[in-house]
C-alpha cells in the first residue's frame, strides 16, 4: 500500500454511512456528547489514567494493519429474567462474544474498523434470547500540522437498558433497537488553541416487542432522529486553566404521532462559555419533547 492511498482511504472510512463504530458502553438511546470522550487538553494525566504497554494486546501484525481478535464466552443464571417486579422467572444461559478491531500503524492518518456480537441465550426462556451486534469505523485524516479531520460511522442493535426510564422495566428487558449513526468533526490546533466543528446525525429504529401471551406490541411511535451541530474555541490559559465557548444545535424528528400528544418533534439552541470552574450557560427549547412508553 503506498503513502498516497492512505488519505483516501481514511476519507472513505470517515464519509461511508454504511461502514458502521463499535460503541460499547456510549451506544444506546442516549445521543453521544457533543464533545466525545477521550478529548482532553493532553495535560495533566493521572497515573491511573495513562496508558500501560505491559497489559495492551500484541495483536497480529499484516502491513500497515494491526488486527486484535477476541472471543469471550461465560454461563450463569438469574432469578428473574425478564425484570419484573412480580412472577420473577429463573433461567439458566450460556453466551458468545467475538469481536474484532483493526487498526492502522501509519505514520500520518489513522484508521479504525470495529465488528462485535453478542448471542446470549435463556435455557427455556427464548423469548429473553440476545442477539446484539456492532459494526463501526473510525478515521482521521491529518491535512497539515494543525488541521485534522476525523469521522465515525457506525450501526449497532443492541436491548434497553431497564435503568434508562424511557420505557417500563419490564419492557425493557425485550425492547430491541437499531441505531444508526454518522459523524465528522474538522478540528484546528496551534499552541495555546483549539478550536473544531462537530456535526451528527442518529437514527433509531424500535422493534416490536413479544408480550407473555404471544402478542407483538408496537414501538413505531418511538422511531426518531436526532441531528445535531456543536461548534466550541478553547484557549489554554495555563496548563491547568483553560477557557472556551461553545454554540450548539439539536433537531429531534419522530417519525409518527401519538394520540393526546400535540407535538413530539423538538428544536434546542445552546450557548455555553466558561473560565475555570466556573460555567454559564443558556438553553432555548422549542417545544419541549417528552418521552413516550
Amino acid at each position: 500500500m503506498t503513502t498516497g492511498t492512505r488519505p483516501a482511504l481514511a476519507l472513505i472510512a470517515v464519509l461511508a454511512a454504511g461502514a458502521p463504530v463499535v460503541a460499547r458502553a456510549q451506544d444506546g438511546l442516549v445521543v453521544q456528547p457533543a464533545v466525545p470522550q477521550g478529548f482532553n487538553r493532553d495535560r495533566n494525566v493521572s497515573v491511573a489514567s495513562r496508558p500501560r504497554p505491559d497489559y495492551t494486546p500484541t495483536g497480529v501484525h499484516v502491513g500497515g494493519l494491526m488486527f486484535f481478535p477476541r472471543l469471550e464466552t461465560n454461563a450463569g443464571a438469574t432469578s428473574n429474567a425478564y425484570l419484573t417486579q412480580r412472577n420473577e422467572t429463573a433461567a439458566p444461559y450460556i453466551s458468545i462474544e467475538p469481536s474484532l478491531r483493526v487498526a492502522s500503524i501509519w505514520s500520518r492518518h489513522s484508521l479504525q474498523v470495529n465488528a462485535s456480537g453478542l448471542a446470549r441465550n435463556y435455557i427455556g426462556e427464548s423469548r429473553r434470547n440476545e442477539r446484539q451486534w456492532n459494526l463501526g469505523t473510525v478515521g482521521e485524516v491529518e491535512l497539515g500540522r494543525a488541521f485534522t479531520v476525523t469521522g465515525q460511522a457506525s450501526a449497532s442493535q443492541s436491548f434497553e437498558n431497564q435503568f434508562s426510564g424511557e420505557v417500563d422495566s419490564n419492557v425493557a428487558a425485550l425492547s430491541r433497537f437499531r441505531r444508526d449513526f454518522v459523524s465528522i468533526r474538522p478540528e484546528y490546533t496551534s499552541g495555546r488553541v483549539r478550536a473544531f466543528l462537530l456535526a451528527d446525525y442518529a437514527d433509531f429504529r424500535f422493534a416490536p416487542v413479544r408480550l407473555s401471551d404471544g402478542t407483538l406490541r408496537s414501538q413505531e411511535n418511538r422511531n426518531r432522529n436526532v441531528s445535531r451541530v456543536t461548534a466550541q474555541f478553547e484557549y489554554a490559559r495555563t496548563p491547568s486553566i483553560s477557557l472556551f465557548g461553545q454554540l450548539g444545535y439539536v433537531g429531534t424528528r419522530f417519525d409518527g404521532n401519538v394520540a393526546g400528544v400535540d407535538a413530539l418533534d423538538s428544536n434546542a439552541a445552546r450557548a455555553a462559555r466558561s473560565a475555570s470552574a466556573t460555567a454559564i450557560a443558556i438553553t432555548v427549547t422549542r417545544p419541549s419533547m417528552r418521552s413516550v412508553v
